[in-house]
């Protein structure tokens, strides 16, 4: 299977290895992108665990699953990644029309792992 995040690649040698560890996503880029994966596979456990404690929605897991096997993903655009902000644009389709999600993510560590804290 081809990895969501990066089609060029296979997924095990990609988002599995941060979906199973989430410490071998070293860099805020490498976390955007398992959480991308993580969106397009509806792996709603991966997404509450990437996400940091202060800003994770309670009780929202469902929800956020539903919605992401709702729509066809197409595909992630990295506009750019920083230290700690990845710019990035997702792109996909929600009842036929073409969307896109275009955000700067702000990532903190928190115990020892990279998470998403917010939007900026």
């Amino acid at each position: 299977m081809k990895c969501p995040c990066n089609p060029s690649v296979n997924y095990k040698a990609c988002c599995a290895k941060v979906h199973k560890n989430i410490s071998k996503a070293l860099t805020p880029e490498m976390l955007m992108r398992s959480r991308f994966s993580a969106f397009v596979l509806g792996n709603g456990s991966y997404l509450m665990k990437s996400w940091n404690t202060n800003t994770r929605p309670i009780n929202e897991e469902a929800d956020i699953v539903a919605w992401s096997k709702s729509v066809q993903w197409s595909h992630l655009e990295i506009i750019h990644a920083g230290e700690e902000v990845v710019e990035f644009i997702a792109h996909y389709a929600e009842n036929g029309i073409k969307q896109t999600i275009h955000e700067k993510s702000l990532f903190k560590k928190e115990n020892g792992h990279w998470t998403y804290l917010k939007a900026l």
